[in-house]
């Protein structure tokens, strides 16, 4: 009997047939309900088919019941990687670890939860702890690779070829050769064929889905610098990332001072002014619009999610309405209209941020703040004289400050 439910559990788990054989492996958990082993690899199944509650809770339950059981500890971690807790899932990594010295894997759940938290050196050096291991493990390989890359080493993209000749089914490596071309500044169309190949190998490869899509919106040469910049940013380390905002508005603030010391430099500070201004709200709004443009193409109509066009069509909504706003102001000479064309303008940025981040509470969160700016903005134009003119105020303040709480969010439950 047990021979033939683990043979149906090993042929389920190799056809991808997760729902299968997550029952089978409850039902042989009732008849051993202290296997451990199998109550991991249920867990696994459970994640697999987003089930994240239950998967947590047999994963623990597995550790519970066999804590010197390397496996179960890897189990959990990758459970908890899966439910965006890289903290957790990297200290269950390095038990691991521990417990398996021989085994790569848990080097590579370590590989990967550093990166998540922007670790890039540590998790070249866990990926490179797992090839010492085994010297073609294709994730440590994948990591490994992506970290260089991130790290913008120039042995980067001769990783990502060793990694797809080692493995020729390696969608992740084809797509990182996609994303290699990309950061080193080729044409876009240089590296559309690796996302293609990479997609044919997997279809459901979301790296090379999203490389596919920025290569495409990068023919736009408007895009194509937002997306050096972006690349650029994913490059530092949070600290430094912080340091280049916190630079930013600091140079901001002095030119402006400057500009109202020495009226006489206006005429030269004022463009720069605004063109900060115009590429601080690019930073948040490039992806989605340009998502909603590229709808517009053929291929990259394919390509390119529904949600994401509509969350691009939104943003577009509001910028067209802040430019028909403000041009009524300027026509008319209303300051309450020029006021509420800035404001509308500026919730551009909190709004892009709650659509960029990921399903959870944050998203909510980030929701619920961007919705009670918009009804301070709203509140204050309609009481427009009488007061309101300070919460239109607030209400640009709060979309600026959208920013610092949307990067905070983002990184909350790693």
């Amino acid at each position: 009997m047990y021979s033939d439910s683990s043979t149906q559990i090993v042929n389920a788990l190799h056809e991808g047939r997760f729902a299968e054989a997550e029952q089978l492996l409850a039902r042989w958990l009732e008849t051993d309900p202290y296997d451990a082993a199998s109550r991991s690899l249920r867990a696994l199944c459970l994640a697999a088919l987003k089930r994240g509650d239950e998967a947590l809770a047999q994963a623990r339950q597995a550790v519970e019941d066999e804590p010197e059981l390397g496996y179960c500890h890897w189990a959990l971690g990758h459970v908890l990687a899966d439910a965006d807790k890289f903290a957790e899932a990297l200290a269950c990594a390095r038990e691991a670890a521990v417990l398996t010295p021989g085994s790569p894997e848990p080097h590579a759940l370590a590989a990967r939860c550093l990166g998540e938290r922007k670790d890039w050196a540590g998790a070249l050096a866990a990926a490179d702890r797992g090839l010492a291991l085994d010297p073609e493990h294709p994730a440590c390989a994948n990591l490994r690779a992506l970290a260089l890359q991130v790290l913008r080493s120039p042995e980067a993209e001769q990783a990502f070829v060793d990694a797809s000749a080692a493995d020729p089914h390696n969608a992740f490596a084809r797509a990182g050769r996609g994303w290699q071309a990309l950061q080193g500044g080729a044409a876009p169309d240089a590296a559309l064929p690796h996302f293609y190949h990479a997609l044919e190998i997997d279809p459901g490869q979301e790296w090379a889905r999203e490389g596919l899509v920025a290569a495409l919106k990068a023919r736009n040469p408007v895009y194509r610098v937002m997306l050096r910049y972006f690349l650029w940013m994913d490059s530092l380390s949070p600290q430094t990332r912080w340091l280049v905002i916190v630079g930013g508005v600091v140079g901001y603030n002095v030119l402006r001072r400057v500009r109202n010391a020495q009226p006489a430099l206006a005429p030269f500070i004022a463009p720069l002014l605004m063109a900060y201004g115009v590429f601080v709200l690019m930073t948040w709004a490039a992806d989605p619009l340009f998502d909603a443009l590229l709808a517009l193409d053929q291929k990259g109509r394919a390509a390119v999610e529904r949600g994401r066009v509509l969350a691009g069509a939104l943003l577009a909504v509001l910028l067209i309405t802040a430019i028909a706003t403000g041009i009524a102001g300027l026509a008319t000479g209303d300051d309450r209209l020029l006021t509420a064309a800035l404001a509308t303008g500026a919730l551009v940025i909190p709004t892009a941020g709650a659509l960029k981040m990921r399903p959870g509470w944050p998203r909510w969160m980030m929701g619920a703040y961007t919705a009670a700016v918009a009804l301070v903005g709203a509140l204050g134009v309609a009481t427009w004289g009488t007061g309101g003119d300070e919460l239109v105020l607030v209400s640009i303040m709060g979309s600026a400050l959208g920013s610092w709480l949307a990067t905070g969010l983002s990184t909350a439950r790693r």
